[in-house]
């Protein structure tokens, strides 16, 4: 995964991530496929203590769903 920004406010931080690889391993019941896939998405999170403490991340879910099932 690779972090394409990341800023933040007190303790609000906002992250815009990317995912690169080969599906490999079992994802939803689907067993790995060999596809390539690339993913994109933002997450937004609190920090406490200097420590992420929680978060929620959104992506492209039809990205993921070419990818499984090879479309």
């Amino acid at each position: 995964m690779t972090i394409e920004d990341l800023f933040g406010d007190g303790n609000r931080v906002c992250i815009r991530w990317r995912a690169q690889g080969v599906h490999q391993g079992e994802i939803g019941g689907v067993r790995g496929t060999g596809n390539s896939l690339d993913l994109r998405g933002v997450g937004i999170g609190t920090s406490r203590d200097g420590k992420l403490c929680e978060s929620i991340s959104v992506f492209d879910t039809q990205v993921l769903t070419r990818t499984l099932h090879g479309g």
